[in-house]
């Protein structure tokens, strides 16, 4: 199925004091979601660039959450008007299904996740 054909686009976003990120996804089945756009901002005028990372929780039996393997960095230096953006990203998963999807904010110290979306194509 293509991107946005059966659901409307989902948006997922985080900030903390030191960056942002926001990003444009639709899953397009049940272990699998495509990302329209990524924005990844940084506020923190720290000298360290923020990344931004999905997260997100597995339907198996352990609902265990986890990381996609790669981090998308902002490397523009902080100014608000400055920001990095990534487009037609997809991510497939083997073995397992993707209940639900979040978005975080990340530097060396620790992480913070925005808000959470369900995934359609995996039951409650």
């Amino acid at each position: 199925m293509a991107p946005g054909v059966a659901h409307a686009e989902l948006n997922l976003s985080a900030s903390q004091s030191y960056g942002y990120a926001g990003a444009g996804i639709d899953f397009t089945g049940p272990s699998s979601f495509y990302v329209y756009d990524l924005v990844v901002a940084d506020w923190g005028c720290d000298a360290e660039a923020p990344y931004a990372q999905f997260f997100y929780r597995l339907g198996s039996s352990t609902h265990r959450w986890d990381y996609t393997p790669t981090k998308r960095y902002d490397h523009s230096g902080c100014d608000s008007g400055d920001f990095t953006t990534y487009t037609n990203l997809s991510f497939s998963l083997s073995g397992d299904t993707i209940a639900d999807l979040g978005l975080v904010i990340c530097k060396s110290s620790g992480c913070h996740l925005g808000n959470v979306v369900h995934n359609p194509y995996v039951g409650g």
